[in-house]
């Protein structure tokens, strides 16, 4: 399908440019286009979705301004170029394109919340993360992400994980995990302080607790002793519990 099947599609839902209160989502999933063209009429559009199509450039996309959901997934894209157009956007999926191997164009970015970046093999870098301030979930399973050398994987990964509003983390299946040299989870804790989810496993507070003293206050050791300190502080909180228990039944029963 060319690109004059998305104005045909475009011109076959035109009514939706008119009325986006009664539809400002559209549907072009699987239809085998190739360039964005003839977008024009549709700025209020909030959610687009172009799964499973063979587009190689965003560029098209630039004058959808309020756009707030983008889903291009198994596409032909290699770099996000025209993307910073959009200045709305919140939500984006861009899993499983052949050859995608920067996301530069997101650098600065001040609105994305939440990226799908999954299922990209070439790409080694999403270090341009770090500078979007209202990023709060990144998933970039099974790509390539990596590090030169152990320290400019530390590095990167220390800088992915300094955003303040961070809260999921999914990086499974990249060499950067298996390239640094301490315990990949525990490090990854230790940084993203507002980070919640790991890898697809919710982050307790008795584990960032253990992490931050790995990392900051001794290693092993200091792990080991903050462990024994939760537990101390688990056993005091049962015993407290039992004594409430056994003091409101003690209750009950002088007041029958």
């Amino acid at each position: 399908m060319t690109s004059g099947s998305l104005a045909r599609v475009c011109h076959e839902n035109k009514q939706y440019a008119h009325a986006p209160e009664l539809n400002d989502t559209l549907h072009l999933t699987g239809r085998g286009i190739k360039e964005l063209k003839c977008l024009e009429p549709y700025v209020n559009l909030l959610a687009i979705h172009l799964t499973a199509n063979v587009i190689s450039s965003l560029d098209g996309l630039h004058s959808l301004r309020k756009l707030r959901s983008l889903h291009v997934a198994h596409n032909n894209l290699t770099n996000l170029k025209g993307i910073e157009n959009l200045t709305e956007l919140r939500f984006l999926d861009v899993s499983s394109n052949i050859g995608m191997n920067s996301i530069d164009a997101l650098a600065n970015h001040g609105s994305i919340e939440v990226l799908l970046c999954g299922n990209n093999k070439s790409l080694r870098c999403i270090e341009a993360l770090s500078t979007c301030p209202c990023l709060t979930a990144i998933d970039c399973r099974d790509c390539g992400i990596s590090g030169t050398a152990k320290n400019e994987s530390e590095r990167m990964l220390s800088v992915i994980c300094s955003s303040s509003c961070l809260a999921s983390l999914n990086l499974n299946g990249n060499p950067i995990m298996a390239q640094i040299s301490e315990p990949f989870r525990i490090f990854c804790i230790s940084k993203a302080r507002a980070l919640q989810n790991l890898n697809e496993i919710p982050v307790l507070l008795k584990e960032r607790r253990i992490s931050e003293a790995y990392m900051l206050r001794g290693g092993r050791d200091a792990a080991q002793e903050e462990k024994r300190k939760i537990q101390e502080e688990e056993e005091r909180e049962r015993e407290e519990q039992w004594a409430w228990f056994h003091e409101l039944i003690e209750t009950k029963k002088e007041a029958v």
